[in-house]
């Protein structure tokens, strides 16, 4: 077993262990987070690559109360940072705490008075959480190259932030069937095999999510290119049909993530169009209904069934397995970054 793929086992002990930090100490930097956003105009999550990714869904969940947005940093730091008022506040999401863009952006915000600034990092002594009025530790440990039990926390600790903003009186730590679901998961070694084999021959994949799977979506693709090497693209399940269905065919693979939620069947219908159209497709759902049978150009996984807001959690684990599984028929190191390094340090 690579480090790469050791991390991936071990996400689910990692989920534990935060929440049961922010259900006890950890609670009061949630508290004083909460006193942040007292009368912020909006509320803007920055990072970049999958911080950014982890940070959809709470920017869609804060947005029923604030405006929120998710902004890229590379590109917030050149194009918009100098629109970001006093009142708005800033949570800025690097698993590092030192990545270079998402570091000048809370630099330049603190060298300009800026006292509404959360950090949600993995080192607390990192640069870019010194410049922060307040610091959310994923609690991630030590990780070998590409993300993944970052990634997971992350996304964990920035839902706990979004319930935190929007309720006062909100939970403080993952509910227990998602983290039976993650122990579940990451059990399951061979869990991408026959996917794998079956997409081993694309030379290009889509990974497609709506609602709050479009973060693991957007994080799949990331991980699909960075450890396999494949150029992979993340689809809303809508903006399939506005064009990209004229890609689909034999060379490229179609993933769709479709948790119980309300647009379960609208996902499942796009695996079975995308698969009769001649896609390798691998449709991964949940046992909370019926799923449509694989073929032999098409694959069904079934996960637990868990509340869609965290199924993000649970349908990441398929797409690192298949990652791992085609880097090796690629010739590569699961996790081995030949180009990339995994703290970006330079524009």
């Amino acid at each position: 077993m690579t480090p790469f793929e050791s991390d991936i086992a071990a996400q689910a002990d990692a989920l534990d262990r935060l929440s049961a930090h922010y259900a006890a100490a950890g609670a009061d930097a949630l508290d004083a987070a909460r006193g942040l956003v007292t009368g912020a105009s909006q509320v803007v999550l920055v990072g970049m690559g999958s911080s950014r990714s982890a940070a959809l869904p709470a920017a869609t969940a804060i947005g029923g109360c604030w405006p929120s947005d998710v902004r890229e940093a590379g590109e917030l730091l050149h194009y918009g940072i100098d629109a970001i008022g006093r009142d708005a506040l800033v949570v800025l999401v690097s698993q590092s705490g030192r990545s270079v863009e998402t570091v000048a952006v809370a630099e330049r915000l603190q060298a300009a008075g800026h006292r509404r600034t959360i950090a949600v990092t993995n080192d607390v002594a990192s640069p870019m959480a010194s410049a922060a009025d307040v610091v959310l530790p994923i609690l991630a440990g030590d990780e070998a190259t590409v993300a993944t039990k970052t990634w997971a926390t992350t996304f964990a600790v920035l839902d706990l932030l979004a319930r935190t903003l929007v309720d006062a009186s909100g939970r403080t730590s993952l509910p227990q069937d998602v983290l039976r679901g993650m122990h579940a998961v990451v059990a399951l070694r061979h869990l991408a095999d026959d996917a794998a084999t079956g997409l081993a021959g694309c030379r290009a994949l889509v990974v497609v999510g709506r609602g709050p799977t479009l973060a693991a979506a957007d994080y799949g693709a990331l991980i699909l290119k960075e450890t396999a090497a494949i150029p992979a693209e993340c689809l809303a399940g809508g903006s399939f049909r506005h064009g990209p269905l004229e890609i689909v065919g034999p060379e490229v693979g179609v993933i769709v993530l479709a948790p119980s939620g309300r647009t379960r069947e609208l996902c499942v219908r796009l695996a079975e169009e995308t698969a009769g159209l001649g896609s390798p497709t691998w449709l991964i759902g949940d046992d909370g209904g019926t799923l449509p049978t694989g073929t032999d150009r098409s694959w069904v996984t079934t996960l637990p069934a868990i509340d869609e807001a965290y199924a993000p959690l649970t349908m990441s684990v398929p797409i690192q397995r298949l990652a791992a599984n085609l880097a090796r028929g690629r010739g590569r190191t699961p996790g081995v970054l030949l180009r990339s390094q995994k703290v970006t340090d330079r524009e």
